[in-house]
């Protein structure tokens, strides 16, 4: 615990003070590699905390397990465990699981729309089981075999295993969304047919943010030929 209120002020130097000091509206710091990141964030949260924001209402997101866990024990050795485990910090993942979890507690409805498919597939599992009122809308771009090919990074044949998982977990299957480029367009009939094989919705979703009748990556025709 701090001795005093303001000793961890000591510890910063001047930009890091600066950024730390900053409290009445949004900030943005940039800086490289051991420039201590983490330390500024940490001893921002404390500073808020001591100058009388509620813990539990300050989220504090964080890239990697690593780091949350090392801001955590930071910020508990400088505010106390009590005030420390109010505070809404962790990975991206793991925060939005338990959001997912609170919405499902407290009866609220919640939609929720992915087309990242990076996370492990445990992670994907814990969230379909922290929430089964939620409704999912995977964004696959094609057929889930070609995906990869369109949207750098995106494994749609993963994706589409989670959507048979959350099938078997979910009150409501997830929605396949199917957004439509010149590239796909051929294939959407064999996307209804896969979806229609597994007992899954088919969104069939056509982007407005064109560049003109002549945009390279537009459909030949509406989505009212498709």
């Amino acid at each position: 615990m701090l001795e005093d209120n303001k000793s961890y002020l000591n510890d910063l130097n001047d930009a890091q003070l600066s950024a730390v000091l900053k409290t009445d509206g949004p900030s943005m710091v940039i800086a490289g590699a051991g420039s201590g990141k983490t330390r500024v964030l940490t001893y921002k949260i404390v500073h808020l905390v001591n100058n009388g924001v509620d813990p539990f209402e300050i989220l504090a997101l964080t890239f990697t397990n690593k780091a949350a866990r090392e801001m955590k024990l930071r910020i508990s050795s400088m505010i106390g465990e009590s005030d420390s485990k109010s505070i809404w910090m962790g990975t991206f993942h793991s925060v939005f699981a338990k959001i997912l979890r609170l919405l499902f507690l407290k009866r609220i409805d919640c939609q929720v729309h992915n087309a990242s498919s990076h996370k492990p597939e445990k992670d994907f599992i814990k969230c379909f089981e922290s929430n089964p009122e939620a409704r999912w809308v995977m964004g696959i771009d094609g057929l889930p075999k070609d995906s990869h090919k369109y949207r750098i990074n995106q494994d749609g044949e993963k994706l589409f295993r989670m959507m048979l998982e959350a099938k078997k977990i979910l009150k409501k299957p997830p929605v396949w969304q199917y957004l439509v480029f010149k590239y796909n367009q051929k294939d959407i009939p064999e996307a209804k047919a896969l979806a229609d094989k597994h007992g899954l919705p088919i969104m069939i979703v056509q982007s407005s943010r064109w560049k003109g009748d002549d945009d390279y990556l537009k459909p030949k025709e509406g989505l009212n030929a498709l």
